[in-house]
């Protein structure tokens, strides 16, 4: 969940920032290495200890003493896997959230916690979200709690090693430091496979890994229309309603289908469309080679494996062999390094040209280079032209990524807002629903935003923004407006032209050029 993961990267990054002067004032002082290593150990144990108690804090979590708000269905099937699987039943929450989500915590098995928004509950049908709760008891009785936490103290003890040895030695010293970096990415790659490994358990137990497929088709991708599955009064024309909609569940391996969202009518080879982004955008290898967990395409790839084995037939078939369509992705990806590059010569020819006689129009060139090409950058991520569209139409879309985005309109219906400290939204029309990233580049505005957030709640709105995908699709907001004349802006990309000339002007000055 996008909360939980902003909280554990803040506490980690303050974690880090304190590791970081004590390594720089042991260093300074010459003192072994081996004291900095057993501090960097104890932070990570304190980390590890105190994470949970953060997590609950910053999402204000109450855990469901008396077990009636996860649906009871959903319940008995927990306390029996809990007990199939030999682990204490964990504690289980359910938060208010627009985002369908669930994630676990904790530090062993015996003390787990597993959280799922109500959005979740809403979203799925019973049977998937079992097997959402299947997956995250995957990683309780995995011990992955654990497991991550031994696999981060490699990256910080070969950052130790790099930084004691670099005065004494220095090829030791380059080695640790390759080795960092690469340890970093593989503990990316681990916690990837910690991902595939919860989803062959929930596939396993739940004997249908089409329920994963389905669940993770409609929280990845938003293949699915916002309605409650809770209602005991669900009248006879929603019972009629789901009649017709039997064939569309059964082709994609999901029984009992509830008034939650149907598929809207989406067949297995629409959702391969869909699901097209991730097996051949190029883009979707860098971004999940960064990511803690892999594309959702590449998982329901490997539960059509597991599907296989079970002797069962995939739920969305994929072909496994695609070519990658290159189309604009070397384009968009010197636009995107083009300011990097101005930078990097604009610190590195302090040096290079420390002697010349036109050393100040090398640098005045250089820093008009750098805001130039930084302002293109921006001008090319946020084209003009909003043209209407829907949900299912973006998502088909291959060649979209972060970098190049389409300018789009939508009109439909927010659902709420991801967080108590977000200003992010959940937009839904009649083919789907949509991430709504309101994006704001001045530290803390995010949180400022939230409570206005919350108040566009079931309001009809037209969006205008840029259509984006990254691990998954989203919408970046431009402006919104509701049916009754409310209305909101994000001024970021205005914000970022304005961040883009003092950073240039700050560097040169930095550098005394």
């Amino acid at each position: 969940m996008k909360h939980a993961t902003r909280s554990v990267f803040t506490l980690t990054l303050l974690f880090g920032l304190v590791f970081l002067i004590a390594s720089l004032y042991l260093s300074y002082h010459h003192q072994p290495v081996w004291i900095a290593g057993g501090i960097g150990i104890a932070f990570i144990l304190l980390s590890y200890l105190v994470g949970p108690w953060w997590i609950e804090f910053i999402l204000n979590i109450n855990w469901d003493s008396s077990r009636t708000a996860l649906p009871a269905r959903n319940l008995e099937f927990l306390q029996q896997l809990a007990a199939e699987q030999g682990v204490k039943m964990p504690r289980v929450a359910v938060i208010k959230c627009a985002m369908p989500n669930a994630f676990t915590f904790g530090h062993v098995p015996g003390d787990a916690r597993i959280v799922v928004t109500d959005a979740l509950l809403e979203t799925l049908t019973p049977e998937e979200v079992n097997a959402v709760i299947a997956h995250e008891m995957g990683h309780i009785v995995h011990w992955d709690f654990v497991v991550m936490t031994l696999a981060s103290l490699v990256p910080l003890l070969l950052w130790e090693l790099y930084a004691f040895l670099s005065d004494e030695l220095q090829l030791v010293s380059l080695a640790a430091y390759a080795s960092y970096w690469a340890s970093r990415y593989g503990v990316l790659s681990l916690s990837r496979t910690r991902e595939y490994y919860a989803d062959q358990f929930a596939a396993q137990v739940t004997h249908s890994p089409a329920l994963l497929s389905s669940a993770l088709l409609k929280i990845g991708y938003g293949m699915a229309q916002y309605a409650s599955v809770r209602k005991a009064d669900v009248k006879a024309k929603k019972n009629v309603r789901l009649a017709r909609l039997d064939g569309v569940f059964g082709m994609l391996g999901v029984s009992n289908a509830q008034p939650s969202l149907a598929l809207c009518g989406v067949t297995p080879d629409e959702a391969a469309r869909v699901i097209r982004w991730d097996l051949v955008n190029p883009f979707a290898r860098i971004y999940e080679f960064s990511s803690t967990h892999p594309l959702i395409g590449r998982r329901i790839q490997a539960l059509n494996k597991e599907a296989i084995a079970q002797g069962q037939a995939p739920a969305i078939p994929l072909p496994q062999h695609l070519p990658l369509e290159w189309s604009n992705f070397f384009v968009a990806c010197a636009i995107w390094a083009a300011p990097w590059v101005c930078g990097f010569l604009l610190l590195a020819g302090r040096f290079l040209f420390h002697h010349s006689d036109v050393r100040a129009i090398i640098g005045l060139t250089l820093t008009a280079l750098l805001f130039i090409t930084w302002v293109l950058r921006i001008v090319y991520r946020y084209p003009a032209g909003f043209a209407p569209s829907q949900v299912r139409a973006l998502t088909e879309d291959t060649k979209v990524s972060d970098m190049s985005a389409i300018p789009v309109r939508l009109e439909g219906e927010i659902i709420g807002s991801t967080g108590r400290f977000s200003s992010d939204l959940m937009f839904q029309d009649s083919t789907g629903m949509m991430f709504i990233l309101d994006r704001q580049s001045i530290p803390g505005a995010s949180v400022l935003m939230a409570d206005k957030a919350a108040q566009y709640a079931g309001a009809k709105v037209v969006i205008e923004g840029w259509y984006r995908r990254s691990l998954r699709p989203y919408v970046e907001l431009s402006k919104l407006e509701t049916d009754d004349g409310r209305s909101h802006r994000s001024y970021s990309c205005y914000i970022q032209v304005g961040i883009a000339f003092f950073a240039s002007v700050g560097i040169f000055w930095i550098t005394r050029w």
